[in-house]
């Protein structure tokens, strides 16, 4: 049994992979789309990457990660559990997984492969 657990999500997003995922996925399912993708990428950065916050009296700059409270924070973790997902779908099947249970921030898988008898 396998478990993928989601722990600190948005603090652990590989933002400019992310961004780049985000661009993608947004471009080529809007071939009408206006914006070119390195101004979506643009509009991206400077909604995500250029984020200031205050603690303990200090301003600090989120060098990688979403910030928490972030419009897009849900978003962009959404987008990256999916793909994550689908890439982990495919393994599983190629495994020939028996049991899997997908809940919204956990992946439980169950395969069997090459098990010998308990005790032997």
């Amino acid at each position: 049994m396998v478990s993928f657990d989601v722990e600190s999500l948005f603090t652990n997003i590989p933002l400019e992979e992310c961004i780049d995922l985000a661009v993608n996925y947004i471009s080529d399912g809007n071939p009408d789309l206006k914006l070119s993708k390195s101004e979506l990428r643009s509009l991206f950065t400077v909604a995500t990457a250029q984020i200031h916050f205050l603690f303990n009296g200090s301003f600090y700059d989120q060098i990688d990660g979403v910030a928490m409270g972030s419009p897009l924070a849900p978003i962009l973790a959404n987008l990256l559990w999916g793909i994550m997902k689908n890439c982990g779908w495919k393994i599983f099947k190629a495994l020939k997984c028996y049991f899997i249970v997908d809940m919204l921030t956990t992946l439980f898988v169950y395969f069997v492969r090459n098990m010998m008898p308990f005790g032997t």
